[in-house]
C-alpha cells in the first residue's frame, strides 16, 4: 500500500484533474469532427459536464481543506496564547 505526505496527494490529484480536462477536450474535438461533422453528440456532452464536476470537486475540496485547516490552526494557537497569559 503506498502511503503519501500531503505534498504528494495534492500533486497526484491536481495531475488527475488536469489529465481529464485534457481528455474532455479531446473527447470534444474528435466528436465534433466525427460524422456528422459539426455536431456534438448528447451523450458526449454528458460525459464532459461529469469531467467537469469531478475536476471542480477536486480543486475546490483541497482549496477549501486546506482553508479550514489554516483556520483550525490559528483558532488553536491563539487558544494557547489565552491559555498560557492566564497561567502567568
Amino acid at each position: 500500500m503506498w502511503v503519501f505526505n500531503e505534498n504528494e496527494k495534492d500533486t497526484i490529484e491536481y495531475l488527475v484533474a488536469i489529465a481529464m480536462i485534457i481528455f474532455g477536450m479531446v473527447l470534444c474535438m474528435f466528436a465534433f469532427f466525427s460524422p456528422p461533422v459539426g455536431e456534438i453528440h448528447p451523450t458526449i456532452l454528458g460525459v464532459l459536464g461529469q469531467i467537469l464536476i469531478f475536476v471542480g470537486a477536486v480543486f475546490h475540496l483541497n482549496i477549501k481543506l486546506k482553508n479550514q485547516n489554516n483556520d483550525f490552526e490559528t483558532r488553536v494557537s491563539e487558544m494557547r496564547k489565552e491559555i498560557d497569559s492566564l497561567k502567568q
